[in-house]
């Protein structure tokens, strides 16, 4: 005696067909993911060489600065324009003010 189960090879080829499917579909989403993965560790190592340069830059900057205040090249600056140093600046006086009516 011989049974026919048609509807059983369908079911065979519809799982395979679904698994092939889901493997499919994993695989193209490892890709995706693994290449956002490189672009932002890419990014990341890119933005740690730009910090980098500017610490160099802002320490340069920091030296530069430091040396056009040292105070030795400010004193022989002040002599060469014959500059006087105030002990008691007075930067703002209320004794007089400017105005129409003080004249």
């Amino acid at each position: 005696m011989t049974i026919f189960k048609p509807n059983f090879h369908k079911t065979y080829v519809k799982f395979f067909a679904l698994m092939f499917l889901a493997l499919l579909v994993g695989g193209v989403f490892y890709v995706i993911e693994y290449n956002s993965l490189v672009n932002a560790r890419y990014q990341v190592n890119s933005l740690k060489s730009q910090i980098a340069a500017a610490q160099t830059q802002g320490t340069a900057l920091q030296n530069s600065l430091y040396q056009a205040t040292d105070p030795v090249k400010l004193e022989a600056l002040a002599a060469t324009y014959s500059l006087t140093l105030d002990n008691k600046p007075q930067y703002l006086s209320s004794a007089q003010w400017v105005s129409d009516s003080s004249f």
